[in-house]
């Protein structure tokens, strides 16, 4: 079994748990779906993100997909890549500049009453007025309304501030600065029409691709965290049956690992992947 303790626990981890113990069971033997175009884009420009705000000149080419075998999907990601990056910091280069500064993809690895927590931190942000955990999400559909309800108590994000708090010595950041970006889903005939219309069109409506909102969270939310966080790590550690969560294996879609779960098929088209995926550079 997983020696979490000794290796670790993301909130990937936790949240599979959360949803299964038999899921999170699987997950730690490294077993996930394949990533889709739109997973693989999103770390794409989580790197060329990183490449912005640490002040060199993004390089959208010089990142590997290495699940992705066709080419026209490579191409169309970096064809994306390059029409939206520039609409990304003409959007919000002035609101970047009036913050004290940005520390993107910070990587933390603490202790929480003997137990590891790791993972990483999309950015840091130092407004002037609070600091604030920045977190981007590439989505194909931006609706503030439903991000803002799954994400008024969002567990990934509490962990997150949580964790940074440790690292900085115990100031918890006032909140969380929701950085999205629209990912684009159509046909590409031909890479340079296609890239320079997206382009045009980015530029002429940079709200719809573009969007961001704060959410603070109280002292309190933290403090309500840290207990149930420690209450659910205890759990994990004292588990010794692995039941599963029926209720998850079909909400609100069929989950990935119902026939590994259920019948022992392995032609499930799982991968084995890297357990910590957030951690991949």
């Amino acid at each position: 079994m997983y020696d979490f303790k000794k290796d670790g626990v993301t909130q990937t981890l936790l949240g599979a748990y959360m949803m299964c113990p038999q899921r999170f069971k699987l997950v730690t033997g490294g077993l996930a779906k394949p990533e889709s175009r739109s997973m693989m884009f999103g770390s794409y420009f989580h790197s060329l993100l990183e490449q912005h705000y640490s002040g060199r000149k993004p390089d959208v080419d010089g990142w590997t997909f290495p699940q992705l075998t066709a080419p026209n999907d490579v191409e169309y990601m970096r064809c994306c890549a390059a029409a939206l990056l520039p609409g990304y910091v003409s959007r919000w280069a002035v609101e970047d500049k009036r913050w004290l500064g940005v520390q993107p993809e910070k990587v933390f690895d603490v202790k929480f009453h003997g137990y590891r927590l790791r993972g990483k931190i999309d950015g840091i942000v130092n407004t002037g007025t609070g600091v604030y955990l920045l977190e981007t999400k590439t989505k194909s559909v931006i609706s503030e309304d439903n991000l803002t309800n799954r994400l008024a108590l969002d567990w990934q994000s509490l962990f997150y501030m949580h964790a940074w708090a440790i690292e900085a010595g115990g100031d918890v950041p006032q909140g969380v600065i929701y950085n999205v970006i629209r990912f684009p889903q159509r046909t590409m005939k031909n890479a340079r029409e296609f890239t320079d219309t997206l382009r045009k069109e980015v530029a002429s409506k940079p709200e719809y691709y573009f969007y961001r909102w704060t959410v603070e969270f109280s002292t309190e939310d933290i403090e309500a965290f840290r207990v149930e966080l420690h209450q659910k790590l205890m759990e994990l550690e004292q588990r010794k049956v692995w039941f599963k969560n029926q209720c998850a294996c079909e909400a609100p879609y069929p989950c990935d690992y119902v026939r590994l779960c259920a019948e022992g098929d392995r032609k499930t088209g799982l991968v084995k992947r890297k357990l910590f995926s957030e951690l991949a550079s």
